[in-house]
């Protein structure tokens, strides 16, 4: 089974492909995963895991990000993502970029390209009390009841098509 780490960062995985922009984590490969074109040969792994990156990647970026997982993912393979929130600009960690994490899953841009498998949410203490649509809501207003979520999604067979 072939296994790619994105934006690894220390977090170096034996018996993966480890892959970072900064050299001084000793990637396996050095890779700005903003630009398209990556180092990577296609559908060739069968795990791509994005491990707290999505949330770093430039949002005007984050469609050559996806694409490019896509073209390294086996048909059969799985894209596993988890990021942290709240997604409001990451006002903790300045190198955050938002995410609306409870609207990935059906965006109209990853509808022909991506099969979500699984979507989990790591809810806040208040959150783990509250129907999860209006854990969501208050989401929405800057209220944090959703610490992280996981996506674990498929690629179809579907090639990109430059939509955006």
């Amino acid at each position: 089974m072939k296994k790619v780490n994105l934006g690894c960062g220390p977090d170096y995985r034996d018996g993966w492909t480890n892959v970072d922009i900064n050299p001084e984590f000793n990637p396996d490969q050095v890779i700005d995963l903003e630009d398209n074109n990556w180092d990577l040969p296609s559908s060739t792994f069968d795990v791509v895991l994005a491990d707290n990156v999505f949330e770093h990647i430039d949002p005007r970026k984050r469609p050559t990000f996806l694409e490019e997982c896509h073209r390294i993912l086996k048909e059969d393979g799985e894209l596993v993502m988890r990021w942290p929130t709240p997604g409001f600009g990451g006002g903790w960690d300045v190198t955050h970029y938002s995410i609306p994490s409870w609207e990935w899953p059906n965006h109209p841009n990853n509808d022909d390209y991506w099969e979500t498998e699984e979507i989990s949410f790591d809810y806040s203490a208040i959150g783990r009390y509250l129907p999860q649509s209006i854990a969501t809501q208050l989401m929405c207003h800057g209220i944090r009841t959703i610490i992280a979520v996981e996506l674990v999604a498929s690629p179809t067979g579907d090639e990109y098509e430059k939509t955006w």
